[in-house]
């Protein structure tokens, strides 16, 4: 017979064995706040009862870190109630969550600081900081909607402060309804993308100074109690794309992105496109026949053969760390850009029959608020006799120009100069555009 120790006899407890030692639960980590900083301008304004702040967002300057420290700040250091409005459905719930998880580092558990739906959530969406509504509630929270559920007139926003993301996609009308009971409020958003969509005539108000169709930030910051506060730093675009934003801005844009560029292949790139650091330019151009046709198959097979040879391709990235990393080009990390849904029907059916991943492709519009690490942008003056309407579109330019994070691939053929040429002289994005492709003609050409 075995005889077994007794656990007494070896100093140990049940209990000490099985109960595991309680973990103690960090403080949260106060937000530091910059003195002058767009955050610390928005907070004062706040604070001191301005009632309108418009804060102009260059691409990729952190508009959604910005919305996300706001909050933590007023529900942490005030008695201000707080509402978020978004413009879809599905940027509502990407915003609850970011600013739940901020609240969660920064101000403390749920059962204290809590972000919660506004709108019904599917059951698919997957949530970790942010919650439910709520039918009683003792933390401080903010609420998350869509501006289309606030300017209903059954249920209104009576928060005191509201936040509004992607602003400039509103349109006066709508914002006047959402925000008829709101004390202050606080419009974000990046003026040089694509506009809200006007469904109804709006040619009654061309003649006059106000419009119900304009954008709600451009309208609200003619009020003489409005101020306006520039979040000018890019952190997703290198410095060449960062110059052609200033050329598209009314205010100054600055690179703050971190070193990064896809390496340059000895032997299968041309050797005048690498870079001193041994990486391919930011920028490229891709020149194509000209055609007659913008849904021409011979110029569009060359546009996804461009997207293809990314993928396997080492991107070289320095992080804000410091640390140098390597990783491989996979389909989902490349985009293809057209200003037309038949390019996009015709480039996704090429890029699909290729069998080697999932490419994002689609128009302007429908990539608004996305970022890959290379982007294959196609003009939309190719094929076309003047730069007036839809290819004209300054907004559909600049989103094709600040998707990416690393590579951007500009396809376009030679005769762009002539169709600028053509257009009448009246067209208000001419000057723009035309010192826009002018830098991009200037950009080494891939071959």
């Amino acid at each position: 017979m075995i005889d077994i120790a007794n656990l007494a006899d070896l100093g140990l407890e049940p209990e000490a064995i099985t109960k595991p030692a309680p973990v103690p639960e960090e403080p949260p980590i106060p937000l530091a706040l910059t003195p002058g900083s767009p955050l610390a301008r928005c907070l004062y304004e706040v604070w001191s009862g301005r009632p309108v702040t418009v804060v102009k967002a260059a691409p990729g300057s952190g508009k959604s870190t910005l919305i996300a420290r706001l909050v933590c700040l007023l529900l942490s250091r005030t008695e201000l109630s707080v509402t978020i409005l978004a413009p879809t459905r599905d940027a509502a719930f990407d915003l609850a969550e970011r600013v739940g998880e901020a609240l969660s580092v920064n101000c403390g558990p749920q059962s204290r600081y809590v972000c919660l739906f506004g709108v019904s959530r599917p059951e698919e969406f997957p949530t970790h900081w942010s919650v439910p509504r709520l039918t009683q509630l003792v933390a401080r929270h903010a609420t998350v909607r869509t501006v289309a559920s606030a300017s209903g007139l059954h249920n209104p926003v009576t928060t005191e402060v509201v936040i509004v993301d992607e602003a400039y996609q509103t349109t006066l009308s709508d914002m006047a309804v959402a925000l008829r009971d709101a004390k202050q409020v606080v419009l974000v958003g990046d003026p040089g993308q694509i506009g809200p969509v006007v469904t109804v005539d709006d040619s009654v108000w061309a003649r006059q100074p106000t419009s119900p169709t304009r954008r709600a930030p451009e309208m609200l910051l003619e009020r003489s109690d409005a101020i306006l506060v520039e979040l000018g730093t890019t952190y997703r675009l290198g410095p060449a794309s960062t110059e052609l934003l200033n050329t598209l801005y009314d205010f100054p844009v600055a690179c703050g992105r971190s070193p990064r560029h896809v390496v340059h292949r000895p032997g299968v790139d041309p050797a005048g496109l690498r870079t001193a650091d041994g990486g391919l330019p930011e920028i490229v151009r891709r020149q194509v026949p000209a055609v007659a046709d913008r849904n021409d198959p011979g110029y569009l097979r060359a546009v996804a053969d461009t997207a293809r040879s990314y993928v396997g391709r080492t991107v070289h990235a320095s992080t804000p760390a410091g640390d140098m990393i390597d990783f491989p080009l996979a389909a989902s990390d490349i985009c293809v850009v057209a200003a037309y849904r038949t390019q996009i029907t015709r480039l996704a059916a090429t890029l699909d029959s290729f069998k080697i991943g999932m490419f994002k492709v689609g128009t302007a519009d429908a990539l608004q608020g996305g970022q890959w690490h290379v982007v294959v942008a196609v003009d939309p003056l190719i094929a076309a006799d003047t730069a007036e309407g839809h290819n004209a579109s300054l907004g559909r330019l600049t989103v094709m120009l600040s998707r990416h994070m690393t590579h951007l691939v500009w396809v376009c053929d030679s005769r762009w100069s002539e169709v600028l040429d053509a257009t009448p002289s009246t067209e208000a994005t001419l000057p723009a555009s035309r010192a826009v492709r002018a830098r991009l003609a200037a950009a080494p050409e891939l071959g």
